[in-house]
């Protein structure tokens, strides 16, 4: 098996993976843990992160495959690429919980 099918078969696996975890998350862990104006809250904190995410990534999830698929090529840029996707990841993680714990203060 060449690099592109593992890549291609292993990238297929993860996204199961998450969807799987996304939908218990969503259809059972959620409505669990938070009231109906959290929930609401958290879904529009959610869906702002990622949209803001996929402005912001600028293709940068096409990177391991361009990069990867030649052992030849600098790995710098794919580091950084992994680095950068990764602050943005925490960034969004950090203003989810400020949200969170400002919402939860009664004025």
């Amino acid at each position: 098996m060449n690099v592109s099918k593992k890549q291609i078969s292993s990238g297929a696996v993860i996204n199961i993976a998450g969807i799987l975890v996304g939908a218990v998350l969503n259809l059972w862990l959620l409505p669990e843990l938070f009231s109906t104006e959290e929930l609401r809250m958290y879904r529009w904190m959610e869906r702002t992160a990622l949209l803001l995410l996929n402005i912001l990534l600028f293709g940068v999830h096409r990177s391991f495959t361009k990069f990867h698929s030649d052992p030849n090529k600098d790995k710098k840029a794919f580091e950084s690429a992994v680095v950068v996707s990764g602050i943005a990841f925490l960034m969004a993680e950090n203003e989810s919980r400020v949200y969170r714990n400002f919402n939860s203060y009664v004025l």
